[in-house]
């Protein structure tokens, strides 16, 4: 290993910080729209990007050998929970399929990263007497998922990788999030 443990997680985060910041905007929760609609059109919109992508992450042996815990990182299933009936929703016409190792990891840091960051969604929705409600909330409060140990464990994983592999996950990274905002952008045109 030829780079410092966390200048994998800086790089990841300063290249993807941008692309974050803009998603973050484009979603009515993070524009501070605190309703059972826009809670409600949230969790759809990560379902019908989660459950794609989650099955090319579930073909993608090298990852799963990273990461023997990707089963119980995935967030489909806690969707389709909260969400129940009104869980059929549109799906996007592209979505990132990684097939190396280092492709899965971006994808994933973007994905935990998400469901780390929902966590400070829940009081607000709490507060706003969104949930509970008719739509769930096993998605915002981890589902069980051992709190920040996931996270600590894709940190680790990422720690290690050589220089190489570590560009390639942050370009996955900055492409997961290129493709969830082109999505937002075509699901509020279809909305």
């Amino acid at each position: 290993m030829d780079q410092t443990p966390s200048a994998v997680r800086a790089r990841l985060r300063d290249a993807t910080r941008p692309l974050h910041r803009a998603l973050e905007s484009a979603l009515p929760l993070g524009r501070g729209c605190v309703d059972r609609d826009s809670y409600r059109d949230h969790l759809r919109f990560l379902l019908s990007f989660h459950e794609p992508v989650e099955r090319h992450l579930q073909a993608n042996v090298e990852l799963i050998e990273a990461l023997p815990d990707l089963q119980a990182r995935l967030k489909t299933t806690l969707l389709r929970d909260d969400l129940g009936a009104e869980a059929q929703c549109p799906r996007p016409p592209r979505v990132p399929i990684p097939r190396t190792r280092p492709q899965g990891l971006g994808v994933v840091y973007v994905l935990e990263g998400a469901t780390l960051g929902a966590r400070v969604l829940l009081p607000r929705l709490r507060r706003a007497g969104v949930v509970p409600g008719p739509v769930g909330c096993r998605y915002l409060s981890g589902g069980g998922s051992g709190g920040s140990a996931p996270w600590q464990r894709l940190c680790h994983v990422l720690e290690r990788l050589p220089r190489g592999e570590s560009a390639e996950t942050v370009a996955w990274a900055e492409l997961t999030f290129r493709s969830l905002l082109v999505w937002r952008r075509r699901w509020e045109a279809c909305a």
